[in-house]
């Protein structure tokens, strides 16, 4: 099963579900007074670099890397700036609103998700 695996790959793959899942939180929360967005910290001087295969170590060695204390940085200000909380469903790198990909902002997409997240959730929390 994972000699097909590609590892940057499957990592975009997580990246964009975790946008479709925040989409789809904020759709649910919207009349709850509840703001969810997702962020991008950036390229991170972690060891997820130098757990990671080859290619993808190459690729971000090639990026300036930032600190996890600057990465942090828009989270913190997701989570105490006024600003960010006068909407939802965002995606923030370096505090500022982009718009995301167009299958990022597949409304079925994010719905299959959810149910699909639902079934395995309660499979394991019973």
């Amino acid at each position: 099963m994972t000699e097909n695996f590609v590892p940057m790959a499957a990592y975009c793959n997580v990246k964009l579900a975790n946008v479709l899942f925040t989409h789809a939180l904020a759709q649910r929360l919207a009349n709850e007074g509840i703001v969810v967005h997702a962020m991008h910290p950036g390229a991170v001087d972690t060891n997820f670099i130098a757990r990671s295969d080859e290619v993808t170590q190459k690729y971000m060695r090639a990026r300036p890397l930032l600190s996890a204390e600057d990465a942090a940085d828009t989270l913190i200000w997701l989570a105490t700036a006024a600003e960010p909380g006068t909407h939802t469903g965002g995606y923030f790198p370096q505090r500022k609103r982009i718009p995301t990909s167009a299958a990022a902002n597949d409304a079925a997409a994010a719905q299959r998700l959810w149910v699909e997240s639902e079934k395995l959730a309660a499979r394991v929390l019973g």
